[in-house]
């Protein structure tokens, strides 16, 4: 009976380790691979805890200031986590392999874990327990973390800059209507194809790092005014009402742009287990109702921005191109905690 036991205790304890290990794998090695089940209950755990906003009323600086706090925190917590539920393993492995006592496995599997070497054996068994313990504590834990949490910061800096870019034409937060009421301001209507071919580039590198690297998609941006989701969201809305109300023909770069764009956020939003269609219909609801298309029309009009002459054409296009996208925003805004999104200002 006791070796039936300690049988259990060590596949058990042997299957702790692996699920251990191949959600830290998941979660730092392998990209776009499926979110690990360990991760992602500690990822919810936490978001839980800080929305505080739906039980307290929290302004809206210091909620922001709480959600800049999520994902640094989870990250910080992930391996303490990883090494919390290796211990439990190895406690169990030590003990199957002989040793009785419940403290002094734990110590065991403390020490090897920990590279302190206090709990010295010579039996070979608890040895290969040992050096293994070790070994997968220095290089999973450590090594990789330290590579990964650069790369992250990376592409976080990355997407920032164009943010910060996009602010200078969009305003913050990013507004589509100033998009291109700035551009005719200035007499650059004839650059926005730059922008259009500059942001699917960024649509591109935002499709790579925010699906390889997911957690960078929960980091904040360092206003409570900015955020990439609606930045992004501002960005396509601008594109769709250029091709849609501002030019008699489509062109080519802005619907490149949306469709890079509706592709990238499509598939962050489907890597965070969300169900978003793989095809849309011209005609599709969408979240945006005419009044605010309406809105958007006369800010252009009373800016003197030239129109197409039938604007309720222009209306079925732009909520053509929207349902592209419209889904995966709603979606992903959800996910983020991003702010309101400020429609219909002036």
């Amino acid at each position: 009976m006791t070796t039936i036991w300690h049988l259990a205790a060590f596949l058990f304890g042997l299957a702790i380790v692996a699920a251990t290990v191949m959600s830290a794998v998941r979660t730092i090695v392998l990209p776009h691979g499926r979110s690990a089940n360990l991760t992602r209950f500690l990822f919810v755990t936490v978001r839980s805890v800080l929305s505080v906003r739906r039980f307290l009323p929290v302004s809206d600086g210091s909620h922001h200031e709480l959600q800049s706090l999520y994902a640094p925190l989870t990250l910080v917590m992930l391996p303490l986590v990883w090494i919390t539920t290796s211990l439990a393993g190895f406690t169990l492995i030590f003990w199957s392999l002989g040793i009785d006592d419940v403290t002094t496995a734990f110590k065991y599997a403390g020490s090897a874990m920990l590279t302190i070497g206090f709990a010295d054996t010579d039996q070979l068994s608890l040895l290969i327990a040992t050096f293994t313990a070790a070994g997968l504590t220095i290089s999973l834990f450590a090594l990789l973390l330290v590579t990964y949490l650069p790369t992250m910061y990376q592409a976080y800096s990355s997407r920032e800059t164009a943010l910060a870019a996009l602010e200078t034409f969009a305003g913050e937060p990013a507004d589509p209507g100033a998009l291109i009421i700035r551009h005719h301001r200035i007499g650059a209507l004839d650059r926005l194809d730059q922008l259009w071919t500059e942001w699917q580039g960024h649509f591109f590198e935002l499709r790579e790092t925010h699906t390889a690297l997911p957690a960078v998609a929960l980091f904040r941006s360092s206003t409570p005014e900015r955020h990439w989701v609606r930045s992004a969201e501002a960005l396509l809305d601008a594109a769709s009402l250029w091709n849609s109300a501002c030019i008699p023909d489509e062109d080519p770069e802005a619907s490149l742009c949306i469709r890079a764009g509706s592709l990238a956020l499509a598939d962050i939003a489907r890597f965070f287990r969300i169900d978003v269609p793989h095809k849309y219909t011209k005609g599709d609801p969408i979240s945006v109702d005419r009044k605010h298309f309406d809105h958007l029309i006369e800010r252009l009009q009373r800016a003197g921005v030239p129109l197409v002459a039938d604007l309720d054409a222009a209306w079925e296009d732009w909520a053509g191109w929207r349902v592209n996208y419209d889904s995966a925003v709603i979606a992903l805004s959800n996910v983020t905690s991003a702010p309101a999104n400020g429609r219909d200002r002036d």
